[in-house]
């Protein structure tokens, strides 16, 4: 197999105490990062391409145990195709999110396989039974990142095979400063509001990433659709879902930025003009 990354952890400190990795023939030492009287400790599977890591820590087992077997399921793949919905057309630049529902620690749950892929067409590896998450995030700001797709994946339908993504609405945006002179290089985000407020700065996920979080189910936190910089005239497009109502604009950056809500989209071009 190939390279396994292995932690120890200690129920009696309730932190990790070691490290260890693994060999190409699958033996594997994990070494005490701190004295040995922690009491025993659980294994937990922090990374192996391409082997599903075990939802638990494994254990415990006493320091100086020479007999630990650990067997891992080699991870599922499946081939995917993204493509317009109106056309059909294939979508070539994307990035994906795909990971366990309820992934563990060292599940990759961040954007991956990300570039140009010939005919909008990718294979997706590290993919484990179960239930999974599939994440679409366009690199051209025009289309939208999917929803969030839920399929459970079987030695048989290891997942799904096509992605459609419907183009969005372009806004044209005008910004002026308080005199009505025309700002250049000048931030513009066309943001879904979530069940948080939007600041002028923070606190907002950009395009398909999870970076704002809350232990709360009921907390959803607001998505940045997509960011442009106006140029010398003071305009830019962002682009936004056909027929939406309650959009936010954030113009400019850092504490002096303005947040502008209930913008609309449609189903044609749209201009507006916002203060800086």
């Amino acid at each position: 197999m190939g390279l396994a990354y292995l932690d120890a952890w200690s129920p009696k400190l309730r932190r990790y105490t070691g490290v260890g990795t693994s060999r190409k023939d699958g033996q594997f030492r994990v070494f005490c990062s701190e004295a040995p009287d922690q009491g025993a400790v659980e294994i937990e599977v922090a990374k192996a391409d391409n082997f599903e890591l075990p939802a638990k820590r494994l254990g415990p087992f006493r320091w100086g145990t020479t007999d630990i077997r650990i067997v891992l399921r080699r991870a599922l793949t499946f081939p995917l195709q993204v493509v317009d919905s109106e056309s059909g057309k294939p979508i070539t630049h994307y990035y994906l999110r795909c990971h366990a529902a309820s992934a563990p620690g060292g599940t990759p749950r961040g954007v991956r396989l990300g570039g140009t892929h010939a005919e909008g067409r990718v294979v997706v590896d590290q993919v484990a039974r179960g239930k999974n998450i599939l994440v679409v995030i366009p690199g051209d700001q025009r289309y939208p990142t999917s929803d969030v797709i839920e399929f459970t994946a079987t030695d048989r339908d290891p997942g799904p095979a096509r992605v459609a993504l419907t183009r969005m609405s372009p806004l044209k945006v005008v910004v002026r400063d308080a005199e009505r002179n025309l700002v250049a290089n000048c931030s513009v985000e066309l943001i879904r509001p979530g069940t948080m407020p939007v600041p002028p700065q923070g606190l907002v996920n950009r395009r398909g990433q999870e970076e704002c979080s809350s232990s709360d189910p009921g907390v959803r936190f607001a998505e940045q659709l997509s960011v442009a910089k106006t140029d010398a005239l003071g305009q830019c497009v962002v682009y936004g879902p056909k027929g939406a109502t309650d959009l936010i604009l954030r113009v400019g950056s850092g504490p002096t930025a303005r947040v502008h809500e209930g913008v609309s989209t449609g189903p044609d071009h749209l201009r507006i003009e916002v203060e800086r």
